[in-house]
């Protein structure tokens, strides 16, 4: 579990926090492949992905989430090295800004695997955290928040080169109008 101290306010961050697709892409998980779950358990979905290099599959359940103060799932995990996996973000206003509590929770299917998955719980935990930290700097300064895997690339070259392309066929549409 970390706490960050935010300069943005709750609303602004939640939009961040509560798009797990975005954010997942941005702390490099893998695609997510959903199918319909039709067994009496509360899981709408089943998912499969593979998480550090493993397979995983895990039942996904109703999200439960409070606007702009609490976001919260548990994942119960089918197939793969946890039992269950859960993520918590809460919210708590200060008088300038947001303290953001990042929790992730993993269950080991068996204790020899307890370490392992401590420090890959860890590097999660820091990447959401890099990730929010980073969000947080562009929302202070006034700028929409790409996460990671969102922020443009601009390569100058190649932008200089299609420009080039566009004014000489502009130029050369010109010439044939006369």
């Amino acid at each position: 579990e970390r706490t960050i101290a935010c300069r943005s306010k709750a609303p602004a961050l939640w939009c961040v926090i509560s798009d797990t697709e975005r954010l997942n892409r941005a702390i490099g998980l893998e695609a997510l492949e959903l199918r319909d779950n039709d067994d009496d358990s509360a899981a709408r979905y089943l998912v499969s992905t593979t998480a550090a290099g493993l397979p995983l599959e895990y039942e996904e359940r109703p999200f439960e989430w409070v606007e702009n103060e609490l976001f919260s799932v548990r994942r119960e995990v089918r197939k793969g090295v946890a039992t269950f996996l859960e993520h918590r973000f809460e919210l708590t206003p200060r008088k300038r800004g947001v303290d953001v509590t990042v929790r992730v929770t993993v269950g080991p299917r068996m204790r020899v695997l307890k370490p392992v998955i401590l420090v890959q719980t860890r590097r999660v935990v820091d990447r959401l955290v890099k990730e929010i930290l980073e969000a947080d700097q562009q929302i202070s300064e006034g700028r929409e928040a790409l996460l990671g895997s969102q922020e443009p690339r601009l390569d100058r070259a190649a932008l200089d080169e299609v420009a080039g392309a566009l004014r000489q066929a502009a130029k050369q549409r010109g010439s044939q109008r006369a």
